[in-house]
C-alpha cells in the first residue's frame, strides 16, 4: 500500500520548511508554570496525579463510607434509628460484620435482578444508552462550535 501522492507532497513541503525558534520568554513561562503546578498540594491536583498510596487509601475510605451508609440504611429500614445506634454504637465489630453481610446481600440481589431481566431488554437498554450518549456528544460538539468556536 503506497501513501497518496497528496500525502507525500504535503509531507515533503512541511519537511522543507525551516524550524522556527520559540520566543525567548516562552521557556521561562513554561518552567514557571510547571513549578507552580508541582508546588500545589495533592488535594488540588487531579486524582490521576495523586501518589498511589493516597489513591488506594481514598478508594478504601470511600468504599468503607459507602458500605457503612448502605448498612445504616438497611438497619434504619429494619428497626429504626435505635437499631442503627444500638449496633454501631454498642459494638463496632458487629457493625463491621453487618457491613460484610450487607455487601454480600447487595451483590447477590444485583446478580439475581440481572438474571431476571430478559437479554433482549438488556441489549435494547444498552443500545438506548449508546444512542443517548452519542446524541449528547453531538449536541455538545454542536454547541461548542456554535457558541465558542465562532468567537
Amino acid at each position: 500500500m503506497q501513501p497518496d501522492p497528496l500525502e507525500k507532497l504535503i509531507h515533503q513541503t512541511l519537511r522543507s520548511l525551516p524550524d522556527q525558534k520559540a520566543p525567548s520568554s516562552l521557556e521561562a513561562r513554561v518552567l514557571a508554570e510547571i513549578a507552580r503546578r508541582q508546588g500545589r498540594s495533592a488535594r488540588v491536583r487531579s486524582w490521576s496525579t495523586w501518589p498511589v498510596p493516597l489513591r488506594l487509601a481514598f478508594l478504601l475510605l470511600s468504599a468503607g463510607a459507602g458500605g457503612l451508609l448502605i448498612t445504616a440504611c438497611v438497619l434504619l429500614f429494619k428497626g429504626g434509628p435505635q437499631a442503627v445506634f444500638a449496633i454501631l454504637g454498642a459494638n463496632p465489630l458487629q457493625g463491621i460484620m453487618n457491613f460484610g453481610v450487607t455487601a454480600r446481600a447487595t451483590v447477590q440481589a444485583c446478580g439475581d435482578l440481572v438474571h431476571l431481566i430478559p437479554p433482549l431488554w438488556l441489549y435494547v437498554g444498552l443500545a438506548a444508552f449508546v444512542s443517548v450518549y452519542g446524541a449528547l456528544f453531538g449536541i455538545g460538539a454542536t454547541a461548542y462550535r456554535t457558541l465558542w468556536k465562532t468567537r
